[in-house]
Parts: C-alpha cells; sequence; structure tokens
C-alpha cells in the first residue's frame, strides 16, 4: 500500500516515524494494532491514528489492551497503581530480552504482584 507521506523525526526516546496512508480510518487503526500485537515488544509500541475522535479498540470489537505485568485490562491497573513501576519496567525488558535475544516466544512473563 502506497504511502502518501512518510517522515522519521529523532526524539529523545528514539525515531518516530509517521505515515500518510489513503485508507479508511478504522482500516488503519486495525492495522496499527494488529502491528502492536504481533510480538513480544508490540505493547510497547505506539502505532496510532490521528484523528479529530479518538478511535478506541472496543470500537473495533478488541478487548481492553492488557497490563504488561498481569494481563488485566491496563487502563484499570495503571488508574488503580495495581503495579509498582519497577514491575512495570522488569516486564517491559524481560519482553525486549525475548524478542531480542531469546526464543520466539510472545508469552507474558510471570511477575509477583506488589
Amino acid at each position: 500500500m502506497p504511502s502518501r507521506e512518510r517522515r522519521t523525526y529523532r526524539t529523545p526516546l528514539g525515531p518516530v516515524t509517521v505515515l500518510a496512508v489513503p485508507v479508511e480510518a478504522h482500516r488503519a487503526k486495525s492495522g496499527c494494532l494488529r502491528l502492536e500485537e504481533r510480538d513480544a515488544v508490540g505493547e510497547l509500541t505506539d502505532a496510532d491514528v490521528v484523528l479529530p475522535v479518538q478511535l478506541r479498540r472496543w470500537e473495533l470489537g478488541l478487548p481492553p489492551r492488557p497490563c504488561l505485568v498481569c494481563d488485566a485490562p491496563a487502563k484499570r491497573c495503571i488508574a488503580l497503581r495495581r503495579h509498582s513501576r519497577q514491575s512495570v519496567v522488569v516486564a517491559a525488558h524481560l519482553r525486549f530480552a525475548r524478542a531480542f535475544d531469546g526464543p520466539p516466544d510472545t508469552a507474558r512473563p510471570s511477575l509477583p504482584m506488589p
């Protein structure tokens, strides 16, 4: 699928690429979510669609984004501060290690809840 425009910007957290793609918003959002969910570090990626009104996962028939630590809905864990910052960082590091250093396994790490 050809893009209309592609630009990459350097940021303190790493490069960010913006694509302008000539497709309907629901299709673009679904594609972004599939990219995020296809491997162990996908949830650490933020691929999104810029729209005047937010397009939510449930509007696409998808469940809430899972927590990196326990698989409960992430919004709930964030709001309740269910996990320590250290637990979230450890879960993220495990995903990166598994994705880049280990076998191709997309299972979530098992971490104790604080």
